[in-house]
């Protein structure tokens, strides 16, 4: 009855704390901007993953693989084909492999290191100018957020965004990151949100360098064996048949044998005396 006692107080006295409490604040301006930020920062990322490993389509996908749509949403191969989504109101929401490849953010595509009969050092410069080109479309996307920080309205306004050494890209300031509005929270708001994006910019570059490092090691050591494995039976080939070539012949003269009528030991041998 005491345990029970207190099971009652204690489930009273939380029922009463979650009366209690406040509800969960809404996103702040900046918070809704950083979203967005990771969003299309998101998106470079998977595109520049399917231009190195490349893309199936979705019916040679695995079970279990994620995709992504074209509104962000997650997508996972539940079954062959059959494909369900992680988010919110889509739960009873399935896709086929042809609509998954319709609706993917990114296109089906064969990537570099699945190019055949190069070695892995014919790949480095390309790999080297897709991480440039990484870096570029990071520079130009936080040049986009220095220019929609600085707008006030709630549509998105053509814009050029510029980087050093880098191709102008046209593009649509982010709607989330109008900050403009003229109080006290919007210098605020506007450095962290810069400030933000080069910062997840530079962390996304520096990972992305070091996996590639360990894929051109791992690719390299991958090709070499293969390349080792075909020589080698190459190698084989070629010994086996002089090989054979020799036990046959060998063969053959040890079946000549038994024409020979004696051998010479055996003829210059004293014939026996039977009358002994």
């Amino acid at each position: 009855m005491k345990s029970l006692r207190n099971i009652i107080i204690f489930s009273f006295a939380w029922a009463l704390l979650a009366t209690a409490s406040p509800a969960r604040a809404q996103q702040s301006d900046g918070e809704l901007c950083q979203e967005q930020i990771k969003s299309i920062m998101a998106r470079e990322h998977r595109f520049f993953r399917s231009v190195i490993f490349g893309l199936k389509k979705a019916e040679d996908a695995k079970v279990g693989e994620v995709r992504y749509d074209h509104a962000d949403n997650t997508w996972y191969k539940a079954a062959e084909n059959e494909w369900r989504c992680a988010e919110s109101g889509f739960e009873a929401t399935t896709w086929s492999d042809s609509m998954m490849d319709g609706q993917s953010q990114v296109p089906q595509r064969k990537g570099l290191l699945e190019t055949k009969r190069m070695i892995t050092s014919e790949l480095v410069p390309y790999i080297g100018q897709s991480l440039r080109a990484l870096q570029c479309r990071t520079d130009l996307l936080c040049d986009g957020v220095r220019q929609s920080i600085e707008q006030k309205g709630d549509s998105p306004v053509n814009i050029t965004a510029h980087a050093h050494g880098c191709i102008d890209l046209n593009m649509q300031t982010l709607v989330s990151c109008h900050l403009a509005r003229g109080n006290r929270e919007e210098i605020t708001e506007r450095g962290d949100a810069e400030l933000f994006c080069e910062q997840i910019g530079k962390q996304m570059l520096e990972q992305e360098a070091a996996i590639m490092e360990l894929t051109v090691e791992y690719d390299s050591a991958y090709r070499s064996m293969l390349q080792l494995a075909g020589n080698f039976d190459l190698f084989l080939q070629e010994f086996r048949s002089p090989i054979v070539n020799s036990l046959r012949q060998m063969v053959n003269m040890v079946g000549s044998f038994n024409r020979i009528p004696c051998f010479l030991s055996s003829c210059d041998g004293s014939p026996p005396n039977d009358s002994l």
